[in-house]
């Protein structure tokens, strides 16, 4: 904390701040194939962050953060190897979305944090997703290489890359 307190949250697979928010994954200390996403404040004493506010389950083992989004949910990825897939996290109902949309953990992707929606695109199948936690729609295709890389999804559908040749 800004005092130099400090403190340890045991479980705690990853983490996440924004805002005065702190944002964990943590394993479940009841079943251990589930984790918790859990928030809490942060704090400017000795205490660094309060109690958890919320507590939310995910039903798998582990997961990792996408991005915290302007829209109210967050973003997780579940998966760390050959595949993963988009989990939609809406803070205010507590609802959980498992996306069916799986892409290869080489593959790029770009999350618009204002509209919550994530671009999906690989070299090998060359689709472009965007994935919600309410839709999967197919935005075309694009045939690059491994230099590409993508930057930046807006509220009008643009998608915008860059293109280093290797």
């Amino acid at each position: 904390g800004p005092t130099g307190d400090q403190i340890t949250i045991e479980g705690c697979m990853a983490a996440e701040a924004q805002d005065d928010k702190l944002y964990s994954i943590e394993k479940d200390p009841v079943d251990k194939d589930k984790c918790l996403l859990k928030i809490r404040t942060l704090k400017g004493d000795n205490e660094v962050v309060s109690g958890v506010e919320k507590s939310i389950p995910l039903n798998l083992k582990d997961a990792s953060f996408g991005k915290i989004c302007q829209n109210g949910q967050v973003i997780l990825f579940a998966g760390r190897f050959s595949d993963t897939s988009p989990i939609f996290v809406t803070l205010d109902s507590q609802e959980v979305t498992y996306s069916p949309h799986k892409f290869p953990s080489y593959a790029e992707h770009v999350v618009n944090a204002d509209s919550g929606e994530l671009w999906t695109w690989d070299q090998i199948s060359h689709k472009i997703w965007k994935v919600s936690s309410a839709s999967i729609t197919l935005m075309g295709s694009m045939e690059s290489g491994r230099g590409t890389t993508l930057l930046h999804a807006d509220k009008a559908d643009r998608l915008y890359f860059v293109d280093i040749p290797f």
